[in-house]
């Protein structure tokens, strides 16, 4: 992101939220946060996990740093939900946090198309919809020639609406919420949460 203001990037791929209200934000793919869990697990049995059965059973792996504002945004809608998160070692390894899993010695968020090992399964939770938001970032005064049409065909290889004739909309709560923003300037309206890891089981992952 800071490149990105420094003029040194002219774009660059990320993960939301980001704290920054300056820049022209496209969002290219959403996808829901599920519950990672064993499939002989009682709460496998259920379409959606109640959010009582979590309290001090969901470990959050993610580095702080990496993304501090995704980090204090997840836990502050933990707080909000009565969640206190199990305390745990952070890890980028998805194969470690499944493993731990498996044994049985918690839970976890995972993205909903992630490829899980075997014996594992995801399910929503009631009552919430977090997200994690892959957008492309630019400054809003760039004016390299193939930048709109990079941004054009992004947008449709992951079949999200282009604002090219509104750059800096802000997507309103109705949108945010039918799960389809076109550009977001505010913290408040960013949903997502960690960085992407390699994923050869989802299409166009980065």
């Amino acid at each position: 992101m800071q490149r990105v203001e420094e003029h040194r990037l002219d774009a660059a791929l990320l993960t939301l939220p980001i704290d920054h209200d300056d820049l022209q934000i496209q969002v290219l793919e959403r996808e829901p946060l599920r519950l990672c869990m064993r499939q002989d697990d009682p709460l496998a049995e259920m379409n959606e996990v109640p959010v009582a059965a979590l309290d001090g059973k969901l470990s959050l792996f993610a580095y702080p740093r990496h993304h501090p504002v995704a980090h204090a945004w997840l836990k502050e809608e933990l707080s909000k939900k009565g969640i206190t998160p199990r305390q745990s070692s952070s890890t980028l390894k998805m194969e470690h946090v499944q493993w731990l899993v498996q044994e049985g010695l918690c839970y976890s968020l995972v993205r909903e198309k992630r490829r899980l090992l075997s014996g594992l399964v995801a399910h929503p939770i009631a009552g919430v919809d977090w997200m994690i938001d892959s957008a492309l970032i630019s400054r809003k005064d760039n004016r390299h020639p193939a930048l709109p049409l990079l941004i054009r065909d992004l947008a449709e290889q992951f079949d999200q609406p282009h604002a090219a004739e509104n750059p800096c909309a802000r997507s309103s709560s109705s949108v945010r919420k039918a799960a389809s923003p076109v550009v977001a300037h505010s913290l408040g309206v960013q949903l997502g949460l960690f960085a992407r890891e390699e994923s050869t089981g989802n299409r166009g992952h980065r």
